[in-house]
């Protein structure tokens, strides 16, 4: 690293940190709505734990498994489907998918509990842990609190409606439908 890179890396750590700090303080009181509270503890350490996945998908196992899905790709980039004869090959393609999603999901929800019982969250931790849907629906909620307009990029009420619903059942997308209507945020 160059020293304006480490430069760099020192001024989001920092960031990184002062929001956990403000994000704790947030947690604690008592008059800010909880689905906002949990938003402010969790978004830092979500924001870390993508990074570590972004910089894990360069090395080590991550980094060969996308070698191998490279060459896969290139071998068929011709095709709009894979053919039956490639169907082995199909198999592994998808198959090193899957490897990869749980080694980064892995390494995100480790993150994430890491730095939320470091930073003495450990609340938001077992939520996360023990009650993902819950933890989701909460951090939905949150959002639309506090920006309750569509902007550019975020999803819509009804997107994240199907999105959660296609993660964890309809139930789930009713549950947080039901959350969003409760403060005027419905679809």
């Amino acid at each position: 690293m160059t020293l304006t890179e480490d430069d760099d890396a020192r001024e989001k750590a920092e960031l990184s940190h002062n929001l956990l700090i403000s994000g704790w303080a947030v947690w604690q009181s008592d008059l800010v709505e909880p689905d906002v509270s949990l938003l402010a503890a969790a978004l830092p350490a979500l924001q870390i734990a993508e990074m570590a996945c972004t910089e894990a998908s360069s090395r080590g196992t991550l980094a060969r498994i996308q070698q191998e899905l490279d060459m896969l790709v290139c071998n068929h980039a011709e095709e709009v489907t894979w053919s039956t004869a490639d169907n082995i090959q199909y198999q592994r393609f998808l198959r090193l998918n899957e490897e990869a999603d749980r080694i980064l999901e892995s390494i995100h929800d480790s993150v994430f509990v890491d730095i939320m019982r470091r930073y003495h969250l450990e609340e938001v931790a077992e939520i996360f842990e023990k009650n993902r849907e819950t933890f989701e629906i909460r951090l939905e909620v949150g959002r639309r609190l506090i920006q309750p307009t569509k902007v550019r990029g975020a999803m819509s009420s009804s997107h994240a409606i199907a999105s959660l619903s296609e993660k964890y059942g309809d139930r789930c997308g009713r549950r947080l439908e039901r959350r969003l209507a409760r403060f005027g945020l419905g679809v």
